[in-house]
């Protein structure tokens, strides 16, 4: 057989077994296990948001926020029922803005301390986003582009695939606490109570900037595309910052430009921002096992210092509605 025969015939056999592969991937790829606390984590807080009939005050991003905002006291200062829907930045911008939109109402108001690597997020389909999606979400799938779903599909290697197959027939139980994530150590609010003290030993470095970080990322596409579905929808949004650990460089260039980039997009898009970047800054012995994951003193701290800059803010735009 001449190469050019094989090659010929090559193509076609590449593209069936492509396809086969993408077929095992959307049909059998789930992490049960490994996305069961996220999932849980969701019921719950959905659960808590959907039995409020009232007007109600929501906070969502990633972890920074479920560690970092108590709510309880954010509802109990207010009057007003609160909900932490935050649960891992790992579910990127477009999947968190996505789930907050199924239980917010006409009146209510969204405050959104999103993470910086989903503020300067690309679009690129990460672990987590992947793995909750095709495990348990397929609805929201269908929803994307073909280019999108195939972003999912082509991002499963054989060896994930089978690892997948082997995690399915493990027992559905949340590990033990304290030895990971576990949705039962969240107040009836959604936020995260086991966070005493501070552990040795994480990792604190300044987060990855882009190298041209005054574009309109993604990520902040996203928000200003959410932003519009609010106005039209009767919901007041207003960003902030997330919590993070104090380090000199995000005084320094180009931390300090990136942030004025910020407050100017976010100022030009009609969004409303509560605070500045630096007010969200804390010493690390506030912080429980991570830089973004504050300790039960930090976050009462934070909580604080925030609502007390978001009272003056919704004492002048939104307070009547609620």
């Amino acid at each position: 057989m001449s190469n050019k025969r094989f090659l010929i015939l090559s193509i076609p056999f590449l593209i069936l077994i492509c396809l086969i592969f993408s077929i095992l991937n959307f049909y059998f790829y789930k992490v049960p296990f490994s996305t069961l606390w996220i999932n849980n984590s969701f019921i719950q807080k959905e659960n808590y948001a959907k039995s409020i009939q009232e007007k109600k005050i929501v906070f969502t991003s990633g972890s920074n926020t479920l560690y970092g905002m108590e709510t309880n006291i954010i509802e109990k200062e207010l009057g007003i029922p609160t909900v932490n829907m935050a649960i891992h930045a790992g579910l990127k911008t477009e999947y968190i803005l996505y789930r907050a939109k199924n239980i917010l109402n006409s009146g209510d108001i969204i405050v959104l301390p999103m993470e910086y690597q989903n503020l300067t997020w690309n679009g690129d389909i990460e672990t987590t986003y992947r793995d909750y999606v095709l495990t348990h979400d397929k609805e929201y799938l269908k929803k994307l582009s073909i280019k999108e779903q195939f972003s999912f599909i082509s991002s499963i290697t054989p060896y994930t695939l089978i690892k997948s197959l082997i995690e399915q027939k493990r027992t559905l139980i949340e590990p033990e606490i304290g030895r990971a994530y576990n949705s039962n150590t969240l107040n009836k609010n959604g936020d995260e109570t086991y966070k005493e003290g501070t552990k040795a030993g994480f990792k604190i470095i300044p987060f990855v900037l882009l190298e041209q970080y005054d574009i309109e990322t993604y990520g902040l596409l996203k928000i200003k595309e959410f932003s519009k579905w609010c106005k039209e929808n009767n919901i007041t949004l207003y960003v902030t910052f997330p919590n993070t650990v104090d380090l000199k460089e995000y005084y320094e260039e180009p931390y300090t430009g990136y942030f004025n980039f910020l407050l100017e997009y976010f100022n030009k898009n009609n969004i409303k921002v509560i605070g500045k970047a630096t007010d969200s800054l804390y010493p690390i012995d506030h912080f429980y096992d991570t830089h973004y994951h504050m300790n039960s003193n930090g976050a009462k701290i934070r909580t604080y210092e925030f609502l007390d800059k978001f009272k003056k803010q919704i004492r002048v735009y939104d307070l009547d509605k609620l």
